[in-house]
């Protein structure tokens, strides 16, 4: 399961950051995308935490979807931090919270 998991995240995380730039070339601000992801992310966060009868049926399907959703978070925050950091090196030394949050999240959440 970890591994089909990890799999398709790798696989997604480039389509996502594509959509990603598509949307931008259309004039759609990824903040509202942000917004957007975000309300799937906590119901799909939910259903992971909440105990149910039969875990390992329940819960590979929001774990999966949490995952993909987490990378389309992760590439839409990034793509906002030019805007936010205008160097090089303020981006970088905002990177390491983020990734650090990004791993403990993961951790947590699998």
């Amino acid at each position: 399961g970890w591994s089909l998991m990890c799999l398709g995240v790798a696989v997604a995380e480039p389509i996502i950051g594509i959509a990603i730039d598509e949307i931008r070339n259309r004039g759609i601000c990824v903040t509202q995308l942000l917004r957007f992801v975000m309300i799937p992310w906590v119901v799909l966060f939910y259903f992971i935490w909440r105990p149910v009868a039969n875990p390992t049926v329940w819960l590979f399907v929001p774990v999966i979807f949490l995952s993909l959703l987490q990378a389309t978070l992760n590439l839409g925050f990034l793509s906002v931090y030019p805007s936010i950091f205008p160097t090089k090196e303020a981006r970088a030394k905002a990177m390491v919270p983020q990734q650090g949050m990004v791993t403990l999240s993961l951790l947590m959440g699998m």
